[in-house]
């Protein structure tokens, strides 16, 4: 009878032991709660997409009723973005670009060598591997120097090749509006700017960007003269771009970044100022 005693007991005990590893699964999202758990690997449901987030599962390895989810983030746009490449034929220089709505931009800084009026910052070579050139604004457009302190509006076309490769042009300041409008306005620089290479913020936050749409701007800085060699900043802070469009006589629009805020302002700077280039890609060039 005391052998009975004993196995009952034992089966009793044996049985609420059971019941309590079970239920360790249950309630996992309880801590301290006293349970043990025992769950398996996640595993991929639903894949994480450009346009959506994906889901993960987990079961309990003792009890397949009970099961836990987590949510994939949606992937970065840097990673969905419509990258491919191509080769300058008239240097071999390979670039990448990138569709953003309707337009094609290269994804990185011309970085064609067109004589006088074309630099690297600071007239170092490892710059232009980085940065891409820094070019005034008849330089780039392929006028004459006289054109930076003279209106040349009627020589410019539309759209205008000036020094970017064949099928591509210098972007209008109206091209311009086109891009930062897509991409989200008054927050545009942030989802153009890199994610890495910008200096820190004022209040010590990154000043780096989220690169949305695969357009990698860096702050590339700016020189100041129009000569071979000149006075260059800004490196590391901010970054200058180019349009084709005039203002005045020794003026023309252009568009900055900057590591301290999130927005793309218009600016209209003298046309001798040493600024990078993005080339947009003509409506009918071959894609």
């Amino acid at each position: 009878m005391m052998v009975s005693v004993r196995k009952v007991t034992g089966l009793v005990a044996a049985v609420a032991l059971a019941a309590v590893v079970v239920a360790g699964c249950d309630g996992d999202n309880n801590p301290g709660d006293g349970h043990t758990h025992s769950w398996g690997n996640w595993s991929v449901t639903t894949p994480a997409t450009c346009d959506a987030p994906g889901l993960e599962i987990r079961y309990c390895a003792l009890d397949n009723s009970h099961t836990e989810t987590k949510t994939i983030a949606q992937l970065p746009g840097s990673s969905c973005a419509a990258v491919s490449t191509f080769t300058d034929s008239r240097d071999g220089q390979t670039y990448r670009a990138v569709t953003i709505g309707t337009q094609t931009w290269m994804a990185e800084n011309l970085n064609y060598d067109a004589g006088d009026g074309s630099v690297c910052y600071d007239s170092l070579a490892s710059n232009c591997d980085t940065y891409g050139r820094l070019y005034n604004w008849a330089t780039v457009m392929g006028f004459e120097s006289k054109c930076n302190s003279s209106t040349c509006a009627n020589q410019v076309q539309n759209p205008h090749q000036g020094k970017c490769p064949a099928g591509w042009h210098v972007p209008s300041d109206a091209e311009w509006t086109t891009l930062t409008g897509f991409v989200g306005g008054l927050t545009a620089g942030t989802k153009l700017k890199s994610t890495s290479g910008w200096n820190n913020r004022d209040d010590g936050g990154s000043g780096n960007g989220t690169d949305e749409f695969g357009f990698s701007a860096l702050p590339g800085g700016a020189g100041t003269g129009g000569l071979v060699i000149g006075d260059f900043g800004f490196a590391g802070n901010l970054g200058y771009w180019l349009s084709a469009t005039e203002d005045d006589t020794s003026s023309a629009w252009n568009r900055n970044m900057s590591y301290n805020n999130n927005i793309v302002p218009m600016f209209r700077h003298g046309k001798i100022l040493l600024q990078s280039v993005r080339c947009v890609r003509d409506s009918a060039a071959p894609q």
